[in-house]
């Protein structure tokens, strides 16, 4: 029994998310005289959603930031190869694990698409030599992207990556990991590792609104791989960022405009104030990732993210 009413309505309020529940009426007159119950009805409450989830950042600029080194071809190095900062990881050779970083274990099992976004250079890689990512669903390593030196990407650029998974191909697991490992042929060959960005979103990713750099291309690859290359002419400075940002072009060119868009996707500042170097207030901004969009007079369009701490 749950409750008597005198209307042809009732409001079921309590229950729990993502269950099926079974509910039937039956019918009283003045009498006292009650009917057969009515056919079950059966219902099922919906999964709340929310939006997407920075499960991890991984910088190096203090240490390995949850991730471990493979062995000896595994090294976290510091120096101008770096693509972000001054620490990035070096993965070198062809060892097999020895030339891989794992990540720490994530839970999946809520999200419906997992973006795995970084930047890397490589040096001294042989055309056809690569390195590729790999995802692990609880009981096996997936290879989820393989790049190749000649096709995919030259020696001595920094790139910006982003691959996507969803849970129709491959299980999220409440212990996935990652990682990335070297496949070349010498210790000399070099591949550096840098700003591992994870997002988990239960919405499937429609909101989610990833870094690019659509001046230089390097590469589109058809479905959830899409490489572009790093943007040289672009900086941003402090980052993480705490009161203010600063963005300097090279010299002779000039912002037309410049959005700043959360987490979600959502756009949260317009700027057409054109000049060669802007100062942006970030002091009201919630501490996260943000993802700035920047056009220059030239109709070239830079994309980067930072951090607000």
């Amino acid at each position: 029994f749950l409750a008597t009413v005198s209307t042809t309505s009732y409001n079921a309020s309590g229950l729990t998310a993502s269950t099926t529940y079974d509910f039937y009426v039956t019918a009283s007159d003045a009498a006292g005289n009650e009917s057969n119950a009515s056919n079950t009805l059966s219902v099922t409450t919906d999964t709340p959603v929310g939006g997407p989830t920075v499960l991890h950042e991984g910088y190096f600029e203090t240490g390995w930031d949850g991730w471990q080194s493979g062995g000896n071809d595994a090294s976290r190095y510091s120096g101008s190869r770096s693509p972000e900062g001054t620490f990035s990881i070096k993965l070198r050779d062809n060892s097999g694990i020895n030339s891989s970083m794992t990540s720490e274990a994530f839970d999946l099992s809520t999200f419906t698409t997992v973006e795995i976004q970084f930047s890397f250079r490589s040096f001294s890689f042989e055309n056809n030599e690569n390195f590729f990512v790999q995802y692990y669903d609880g009981s096996s390593w997936n290879t989820i992207a393989n790049y190749i030196r000649g096709s995919d990407f030259q020696n001595n650029i920094d790139y910006t990556q982003a691959i996507t998974i969803d849970n129709s191909s491959y299980n999220f697991a409440a212990n996935a990991q990652f990682r990335f490992q070297a496949d070349a042929s010498a210790n000399n060959d070099h591949v550096y590792i840098d700003a591992v960005i994870i997002t988990g979103d239960p919405a499937g990713g429609s909101n989610f609104v990833a870094p690019s750099n659509e001046a230089i291309i390097a590469k589109a690859t058809p479905g959830s791989i899409n490489l572009q290359a790093k943007a040289k002419t672009i900086s941003v400075f402090p980052n993480p960022a705490v009161n203010q940002l600063s963005i300097n072009l090279e010299a002779g060119q000039i912002i037309q405009s410049l959005e700043i868009y959360n987490n979600l996707g959502q756009r949260i500042l317009l700027d057409k104030q054109a000049q060669s170097t802007e100062r942006l207030n970030v002091a009201h901004l919630e501490p996260g990732i943000y993802y700035l969009r920047v056009l220059d007079t030239d109709g070239k369009v830079y994309s980067l993210s930072f951090v607000k701490s």
